[in-house]
């Protein structure tokens, strides 16, 4: 449910980071390319996308805990 708020854009920057990033490392160059050609973005503004998508998943799960007390 909370990723069908996240936009076309924010989905697959947040899926990837999701399944190929590690704590205080970059994801792969390979990576990072693909998702700059595939989207039409800076790598500055994946990185912001990343952050934006974090926070509004982040956000709706403490709704849906404080929802469910």
């Amino acid at each position: 449910m909370a990723l069908s708020r996240l936009s076309p854009k924010h989905k697959p920057i947040y899926l990837t980071y999701l399944i190929h990033g590690k704590k205080g490392k970059n994801l792969p160059t390979h990576l990072l390319k693909q998702l700059r050609n595939d989207l039409g973005l800076a790598q500055n503004t994946i990185c912001y996308y990343n952050n934006e998508a974090k926070q509004q998943i982040n956000d709706y799960l403490k709704i849906w805990d404080k929802a469910k007390k």
